[in-house]
């Protein structure tokens, strides 16, 4: 008799992290037709929009084996208080709906049994409940392979050698030998979170708890980050697998959310000559005071006056994988959170990299120092997203420096990500790095059916 195999994914409470892993559970049962997925969703009693474009995603992505379970919403209005100490109060509603399936799958035998739990890298608590059941925990990471040796590296430099990540940003010119990197990683590159008192302690024992993990999904490509990778597969640490690049498109989100709006844009771009359009977003978080957006606008003013008057469009919120897309995009000013970085070199668009929070700094190093697929605005702006007192105001001529080099002296880099983004779709294709990965992380999975 065919076996069949219900996984339970339990995603981290933001838009972004469901996104990836919607993307992820297509991807798992659009591959084997005996694996089904319960989408365990969180929602947050303040955040009504967040809630809202929740909701759109699980509209969008229901279907008869994918199915999202909301659980109880919980009050994420603590000040101070990092996502994942609430999240433990989610494990009884958890433990709750897992019961509902193993008691399911028990009723009959064509239904599916419980094999695994796959969760976000900020979840790791959940580890328990599942070890509750007897059944596995995979983590979904949803940033690069060197974020995730980074990690693994500071709550080594913890555990056995005593080194505290706080004093670290002691010394802001200070650099690391990271295994994962070739290069040596400057302080200044590190997250404020995994370095920064109260948070860091927090990050470390994250890190600790992922390495009982059957197994990490990363969204990456090996091609991008084979150096991390090889560090990664030494045995010390849980099987890999590489099965990016995962992007979070639209698939016309942007019509929907914006209507005539985003279509009156996306006319503009239509108009637009071939990669002659600068496109800058920061992100869903990313945001700047009325001081910095002035100094933008004088750096562009100065720089592409002659040429643009009249051309240049600002629009809110963007459904950014259909603006990387288009014809008209040359360059992406960008603040390098991961799935910018990937939707970046999936449609072969250089970057000028302006980190401005959590991981960005280390996404940004590893595009321009490590691998030299992009070009420096700056690597260590502070924007104040943590700490307002510490917040810098980036120059106009700073900026105007950077867009003059991206525009003259990009020749090479644009080459370099051309053929980056070649090996990021062939990653995904029949024989490919990712392709071969998911096919060899579901047969793990098959294997260890109940």
């Amino acid at each position: 008799m065919k076996k069949w195999a219900e996984l339970v994914f339990i995603p981290y409470p933001g838009i972004s992290h469901l996104e990836s892993t919607v993307k992820i559970a297509k991807l798992i049962v659009d591959r084997d037709d005996r694996l089904f997925i319960t989408v365990l969703v969180m929602k947050q009693t303040s955040l009504t929009d967040l809630n809202a474009q929740t909701n759109d995603v699980i509209v969008s992505a229901a279907s008869e084996r994918i199915k999202f379970v909301e659980l109880s919403p919980y009050d994420h209005s603590h000040p101070g208080k990092f996502k994942s100490v609430l999240l433990k109060t989610q494990k009884p509603n958890v433990k709750n709906v897992t019961t509902e399936i193993v008691r399911s799958g028990s009723s009959r035998p064509d239904s599916p049994r419980l094999a695994e739990f796959v969760i976000d890298m900020f979840c790791t608590t959940m580890i328990d409940v599942a070890n509750e059941f007897g059944v596995p925990t995979y983590v979904f990471y949803t940033s690069g392979a060197g974020f995730l040796g980074l990690m693994f590296h500071l709550q080594e430099l913890h555990d056995e050698h005593r080194v505290d990540p706080t004093e670290l940003q002691n010394d802001p010119d200070a650099e690391l030998v990271v295994p994962c990197f070739v290069e040596r990683v400057p302080t200044s590159a590190l997250p404020y979170a995994a370095v920064a008192e109260g948070w860091a302690s927090l990050l470390i024992h994250n890190t600790r708890r992922m390495r009982e993990a059957e197994g990490i999904i990363v969204n990456s490509f090996l091609e991008l980050e084979s150096h991390a990778v090889i560090s990664l597969s030494n045995g010390k640490f849980p099987s890999l697998y590489l099965v990016g690049p995962i992007l979070n498109s639209t698939d016309g989100g942007g019509q929907i959310l914006l209507g005539d709006q985003f279509s009156d844009f996306i006319t503009w771009l239509d108009d637009q000559p071939p990669l002659s359009e600068v496109f800058l977003c920061f992100g869903s978080m990313g945001y700047f005071r009325e001081d910095q957006v002035k100094e933008i606008a004088c750096a562009l003013a100065q720089r592409f006056l002659d040429r643009t008057a009249g051309r240049g469009k600002a629009i809110g919120w963007t459904p950014q994988v259909d603006v990387l897309a288009h014809r008209a995009i040359s360059w992406f000013v960008s603040h390098c959170g991961w799935n910018s970085v990937l939707g970046s070199l999936w449609f072969g668009v250089p970057t000028a990299t302006w980190p401005v929070y959590a991981e960005q700094y280390l996404n940004a190093f590893q595009l321009v120092k490590e691998l030299g697929i992009a070009e420096e605005i700056k690597l260590d702006f502070k924007s104040g997203f943590y700490i307002e007192s510490e917040r810098t105001v980036l120059g106009a001529q700073e900026i105007e420096g950077g867009t003059r080099r991206l525009m003259e002296d990009g020749n090479e880099i644009r080459k370099r990500v051309k053929e980056m983004s070649e090996k990021s779709r062939k990653a995904v294709m029949g024989v490919g790095s990712s392709y071969s990965s998911l096919d060899r992380l579901i047969c793990d999975v098959v294997e260890n059916l109940p």
